[in-house]
C-alpha cells in the first residue's frame, strides 16, 4: 500500500489534531503552525509540525503511528519538512535516542545555551520532568558557521579518517571548511559516523561513506536545490542518482575516475631534463597551463578566476619539468591531509607529451611529498584516458577504488526551449550561446 507524504492544508486540521491525540501528544494546534502528514488509504499515519516562537523555527510533535514504525515513514516525513524548511535554521527537542535519525535531516547536537532563550527553559523543564531530551539545530542549506563545521568534522572525521586514502577528497572538505571559514559550505549528516556529505560554492555535492538508503535519503533532501552534479566512491553516486532521477533530476553519463596511491619510491620515466619549482617568472606560463588543464580535463567545471589562477601558481604547490632550458610540464600538490597528498593537476602541452614528462614531473612531485613528511601520494585519473593511467601505473601507483562523477542536465522541456529560443538569429544565437557557457561556468563543478 502506497504511502503518501505532503504538507497538510487547513482541511486536513482536524484529522492531524485527531490522529495526534491518539498518538498521546496533548498540545494544543496553532492555527500559525505548519504540519506535514503520512497518509495510507487516506488515513494519516504520521504527522509532524514546524512551529514559529519568538522568530525561531521549531519542529514538534513527530509522532508514526506504531504499526507503521520501522518502515522509512519517519525518514520520508522529516526529508519533506527539511526540504520546506531549508531557508532558515531549525531547532528541535527529541528524545536522545533519536539523534541519528534527525541527523539524517541535518540536525547537529548542540548545547543549550546555543538555543533560544525560550527552547532553553522549554529544554530544562522536560530534563527535570526525567525526559532524556537534547537540544538540536539544522543550519540553513549552504552555509556552515566555524563551529558547526568543526563540530561536523569532530562527529564524521574519526571514521573517514580510518580510510584516509579512499575519504581524502570530503576530508579535504571538510578541512577547508574549518580553516578558511568559508561562508559557501553545505553539509549533510545521514546519521552515523562517516556517513555525510559536503558541498563547496558551485561545486558538485561530494559523498562521505554512505550506504545506499542513506544515498537515496540524501538525493530526497536534495531534491530542491539546483546542485551541478554528484561524486562518490564507487556505487555512491549511482545510488543517489537512481532516487534523484526518480524525483525528477536528470544527469548526463558518468564521468569514471580512479583513485590511485603510491608508499614506495617513484620510478622515473627516463625523461631527459629535473624539476623545477614555479617561481614567479613561470607564473604566466603556469596559468596559461593551468586553464588548459581545466578546459581539456573537467570542462564542466567552473573556470576559477584569473586571480585565484595566479594566486595558486604562486604559493609554491607546483613543479616544472625542464629540458633542454624549457618548461615542458607541469604537476602540483592540491591536498595535504594527515599522512598522505594528493598530486593534481599534472599537464603537459599536446605537442610535448608521449616523452615521459608527465611521468617525470609526477614522480619528482611524490618525492616532494615524501620530503614533507607524508607516507602516501595519491591521484585520480579519468578511466577513459588510457594514456595517462598507463603513465602512472608505470610511475608505481597502484589503484584504489573506482568513483563516478554525475553531472546535472537541463530538464527536456527547457532544453528544447533553449533551443527554440536561440533559432531568432545568428547574433542571438552567439549571444545566447555565450550566456549559456557563463551560466554553466558559475552552476558547474
Amino acid at each position: 500500500m502506497e504511502v503518501e507524504v505532503r504538507a497538510a492544508s487547513a482541511l486536513d486540521r482536524e484529522r492531524v489534531a485527531a490522529f495526534l491525540r491518539e498518538q498521546g501528544y496533548p498540545h494544543l494546534i496553532d492555527e500559525q503552525d505548519r504540519h506535514f502528514i503520512a497518509e495510507r488509504e487516506r488515513q494519516v499515519i504520521a504527522a509532524v509540525r514546524l512551529s514559529r516562537a519568538q522568530s525561531a523555527l521549531v519542529l514538534r510533535g513527530m509522532r508514526v503511528r506504531k504499526d507503521c514504525q520501522r518502515q522509512g515513514v519517519g525518514r520520508r516525513l522529516l526529508a519533506l519538512v527539511a526540504r520546506e524548511i531549508d531557508a532558515e535554521p531549525c531547532y528541535c527537542l527529541p528524545y536522545s535516542w533519536l539523534v541519528s535519525f534527525y541527523g539524517e535531516a541535518g540536525f547537529s547536537r548542540i548545547s543549550a545555551e546555543e538555543a533560544p532563550a525560550f527552547l532553553a527553559a522549554r529544554y530544562a523543564r522536560y530534563v527535570a520532568g526525567g525526559q532524556d531530551v537534547i537540544v538540536m539545530r539544522r543550519s540553513s542549506a549552504g552555509t556552515l558557521a566555524s563551529e558547526e563545521a568543526a563540530a561536523f568534522n569532530d562527529y564524521h572525521g574519526t571514521a573517514l579518517q580510518r580510510d584516509e586514502i579512499r575519504n581524502g577528497l570530503i576530508l579535504g572538505l571538510m578541512a577547508r571548511a574549518v580553516k578558511e571559514k568559508a561562508a559557501d559550505i553545505a553539509y549533510w549528516s545521514l546519521g552515523r559516523p562517516g556517513a555525510c556529505a559536503i558541498k563547496t560554492g558551485n561545486r558538485s555535492i561530494v559523498l562521505g561513506a554512505l550506504d545506499r538508503a542513506e544515498c537515496r535519503n540524501l538525493a530526497e533532501l536534495t531534491a530542491h536545490l539546483r546542485y551541478p552534479g554528484v561524486v562518490g566512491l564507487e556505487l555512491t553516486a549511482s545510488w543517489f542518482c537512481e532516487r534523484a532521477r526518480e524525483l525528477g533530476a536528470h544527469f548526463g553519463e558518468p564521468v569514471p575516475q580512479q583513485l590511485w596511491s603510491l608508499s614506495e619510491p617513484p620510478r622515473y620515466p627516463g625523461a631527459e631534463g629535473f624539476a623545477h619549482p614555479v617561481t614567479s617568472e613561470h607564473t604566466a606560463l603556469a596559468v596559461q597551463w593551468l586553464i588548459a588543464f581545466l578546459r581539456e580535463a573537467v570542462p564542466e567545471d567552473p573556470m576559477p578566476e584569473r586571480a585565484e589562477l595566479e594566486r595558486l601558481a604562486g604559493d609554491g604547490r607546483f613543479l616544472l619539468w625542464i629540458d633542454g632550458g624549457r618548461p615542458v610540464s607541469i604537476a602540483g600538490i592540491t591536498r595535504r591531509l594527515k599522512s598522505s597528498a594528493t598530486i593534481a593537476p599534472v599537464y603537459t602541452p599536446p605537442e610535448l607529451r608521449c616523452r615521459g614528462y608527465a611521468g617525470s614531473v609526477t614522480a619528482a612531485t611524490v618525492e616532494r611529498i615524501y620530503a614533507e613528511g607524508y607516507r602516501t601520494a595519491c591521484l585520480y585519473t579519468d578511466l577513459r584516458n588510457p594514456a595517462s593511467n598507463r603513465c602512472y601505473a608505470n610511475v608505481g601507483f597502484r589503484p584504489v577504488c573506482e568513483a563516478l562523477h554525475f553531472y546535472r542536465r537541463l530538464e527536456p522541456d527547457a532544453a528544447a526551449a533553449d533551443v527554440r529560443g536561440n533559432r531568432t538569429s545568428l547574433a542571438v544565437q552567439r549571444h545566447d550561446d555565450d550566456a549559456r557557457q557563463a551560466e554553466r561556468a558559475e552552476s558547474r563543478t
